[in-house]
């Protein structure tokens, strides 16, 4: 009998240790951190980290649309005729009825800025109009023109429109004429933004079309189909 019972508590004293052996091995690490083996595997699978992302906020160009001119400027009795590349081109109505100016407004700094009165009955090309080099910052004046032509749509002087064949190496502007004016509007076709048949001249229409599709493209609006315009188009230069 006493042999049995000191069997059983050696028995027990030995698993008693293994148990306390593992408990102690099995609940702590070097560290004395606990392992992941002790984290319950529906625990470890439901655990989620919510990962914040942020980001700048992107600046919105306001709309050609003179409900986005600043407070600041009087739009009283102006209607919008029409946008022409970073250009918005107004009216007074109705107290101006016939009249033959429009208030333009440019995009500058993100806000649009009134500029004077344009006279658009009609336009002559004055003298001293031709192409610039391409970057350089365009002639407030020189601009200003080519807004007036293609607006107005049509010359004072039937008879002088101030076309011209068109340059072998230059830039193409209003008043060109020839195949390289053709391809241009070929082109401006091609990517909806001309509507008129390519006529090989460089007239209103086509002054349009140039300015839309520059400002598109980001680049700089002038009306003239320089080397990045062509490039743009997907066409040669000169």
């Amino acid at each position: 009998m006493k042999q049995q019972m000191v069997r059983r508590l050696g028995a027990a004293a030995v698993i008693f240790g293994l148990l306390a052996g593992c408990s102690s091995s099995a609940s702590t690490t070097a560290d004395g951190s606990a392992p992941v083996s002790d984290v319950s595997s529906t625990e470890a699978s439901t655990t989620t980290f919510e990962i914040t992302t942020t980001s700048a906020p992107l600046e919105v160009e306001p709309a050609c649309d003179l409900s986005a001119v600043s407070a600041d400027q009087d739009v009283s009795g102006l209607i919008k005729l029409e946008c022409l590349g970073d250009w918005m081109i107004t009216q007074n109505y109705p107290d101006c009825g016939e009249c033959e100016g429009v208030i333009p407004f440019h995009l500058e700094n993100n806000e649009w800025k009134m500029y004077d009165p344009l006279y658009i009955y009609c336009y002559s090309v004055p003298d001293g109009y031709g192409p610039e080099p391409e970057g350089a910052i365009t002639n407030e004046s020189f601009i200003l023109t080519t807004i007036q032509i293609a607006v107005a749509g049509f010359p004072c002087d039937e008879t002088n429109k101030g076309y011209h064949p068109e340059s072998a190496t230059d830039q193409l502007l209003y008043g060109d004429i020839g195949p390289r004016v053709t391809a241009l509007q070929e082109a401006l076709i091609n990517a909806g933004f001309l509507e008129d048949v390519a006529d090989g001249q460089y007239g209103p229409a086509t002054i349009k079309a140039v300015m839309n599709f520059q400002f598109s493209q980001n680049i700089p609006v002038d009306g003239i189909a320089g080397p990045n315009t062509h490039a743009l188009l997907g066409i040669a230069y000169p």
